[in-house]
């Protein structure tokens, strides 16, 4: 399989990550990454506005030194393994694609994890019948848990609530995720377009967070974000720059490496790090 992600800039759809990819993973597989920390990309054909893709290249830009020392380097000649889709309209903004390369990585939405019900609460009566799945939990590596119910309907019961509470998207697992962000790049804003109306909650924190701490933010990384990302690679420390040499795709293909994205929710099927720091971030000191 060769190792490129083709970056389309499209007047339709969401933002999208990674589809066309072959083969399935499960998050707990730590074992592949992208290859020399080398993220290998060229844009789709039908797009040519050099601002735009000055933008993207911004955004790649910030993954560098002093950040992480994951390198995006233009390519032109492999064939496409994995697609990013950014509507022109809602996703060429810089805070949104970093979000979307994050996935690419290979890290998830914050709000999702397996623990997460001890630091917000999901406001399930406020959200759309067709968007709930976008607030399941994911499965945790080791632990048992039913799957969510497939329910269209729009008013739902206290018994519903718990069980939508209790329940895991059982096709995301993962198992080593580090310490909760709400400051994260990856996490949903509190008021986001899943909601019945925009003005409305679709979840609240369950701790008293630090008044300059924006929960959905798309601005750059988190401190967090950052130590997630060096501790999955693997990243030297902060005074060593990037990798500057190229990495070979057909010495990467030929050493067995391989990865696997899934479609639409903007997920990547690579594991959300071996990240061992466990602070909270953006959470006042009680």
């Amino acid at each position: 399989m060769s190792f490129l992600l083709l970056l389309f800039v499209t007047s339709f759809g969401n933002c999208i990550c990674a589809q066309g990819i072959s083969g399935v993973r499960s998050f707990e597989d730590t074992s592949v990454r992208w290859p020399g920390k080398i993220v290998q990309y060229r844009f789709g054909t039908d797009y040519k506005n050099t601002s735009d893709h000055n933008m993207i290249r911004a955004a790649n830009g910030s993954y560098c030194y002093p950040s992480t020392c994951i390198k995006f380097v233009d390519h032109t000649t492999e064939n496409w393994a994995a697609i990013l889709s950014l509507n022109v309209t809602t996703c060429l903004q810089f805070g949104v694609i970093v979000h979307e390369l994050m996935h690419v990585l290979g890290f998830l939405h914050e709000q999702s994890r397996p623990d997460r019900n001890n630091f917000i609460q999901v406001e399930w009566k406020n959200i759309h019948n067709w968007g709930r799945d976008q607030f399941y939990k994911y499965g945790k590596q080791g632990e048992t848990c039913s799957a969510c119910p497939k329910t269209t309907k729009q008013n739902l019961t206290t018994n519903e609530i718990k069980e939508l509470n209790s329940c895991c998207d059982k096709n995301k697992v993962v198992s080593v995720f580090g310490g909760y962000d709400y400051g994260s790049i990856m996490h949903y804003e509190i008021k986001n377009g899943f909601g019945l109306k925009m003005d409305i909650d679709t979840m609240k924190s369950l701790k008293n967070v630090l008044p300059e701490v924006e929960i959905g933010q798309r601005t750059a990384m988190s401190p967090l974000d950052v130590e997630k990302v060096n501790e999955m690679y693997q990243c030297p420390s902060k005074e060593e720059k990037c990798i500057t040499k190229s990495v070979s795709l057909r010495e990467a293909k030929a050493t067995g490496h391989s990865f696997a994205l899934s479609a639409w929710d903007n997920t990547a099927l690579l594991p959300d790090g071996e990240a061992s720091v466990e602070k909270i971030r953006g959470i006042e000191e009680s």
